[in-house]
């Protein structure tokens, strides 16, 4: 099924906010009217954006290899907006507490959504916040780097700063974390059985929150 919009990211939207808008005009310009990737999007999504940048993570901020069809990597970011909390009500069950339901699960930057001003009731003006998922274009558990990701076919290209795909869902990480090569059997939580030594923060860097100063 074809798209109906263009598919962006947050950070791309917010360039001209935090005085990178000349990302958006300047060699030939942006088109929000197709997708972030777009051949006309390329020479943007390649520039290195340093205040989408933890300092503390230890790989470049690139993606490798370089994907079919592009000049340069696309560059990443380690910070991104938090879409939602876990939406089975099994496991809010399992901790004791009443399943909301959406939209009450939905953060402030939830995804292809409008928020209202009076719905952030301690105000707005001129803050943003995101979560940080570091890395993300590699594979990090509990300190370690057990992958490679890049561009692959079942998740596509991961971490890119323009990409609309790099959400953070606080849904946490079935523990306990064991490695095996370049492989790890990570899942996030989905039942009340996997509460039992899940881990919230800090386990996985795919779309939990992450912090590398804290793992390394």
């Amino acid at each position: 099924m074809p798209y109906t919009y263009s598919r962006q990211g947050l950070l791309t939207i917010i360039l001209p906010y935090i005085e990178q808008g000349n990302l958006l005009t300047s060699n030939g310009g942006y088109n929000f009217k197709v997708n972030w990737d777009a051949a006309a999007n390329r020479v943007a999504s390649s520039s290195r954006v340093q205040t989408f940048e933890c300092p503390s993570v230890p790989s470049p901020h690139e993606i490798t290899p370089i994907p079919a069809g592009w000049a340069k990597p696309p560059m990443t970011s380690d910070y991104w907006p938090i879409t939602r909390s876990n939406n089975n009500a099994a496991v809010w069950t399992g901790l004791g507490l009443t399943y909301p339901n959406t939209p009450a699960i939905n953060s402030v930057l939830t995804t292809n959504a409008k928020t209202k001003l009076l719905d952030i009731t301690d105000g707005l003006s001129n803050t943003i916040m995101l979560g940080e998922s570091g890395a993300r274009q590699e594979g990090w558990a509990k300190g370690k780097k057990y992958n490679d990701l890049g561009t692959t076919p079942t998740w596509g290209t991961r971490g890119a700063w323009s990409s609309e795909s790099n959400n953070i869902v606080c849904a946490g990480t079935v523990g306990p974390i064991t490695f095996s090569g370049t492989t790890t059997a990570l899942a996030k939580v989905t039942t009340a059985a996997q509460l039992t030594g899940a881990i919230t923060i800090n386990a996985w860097n795919q779309g939990e929150l992450y912090f590398p100063h804290w793992s390394l």
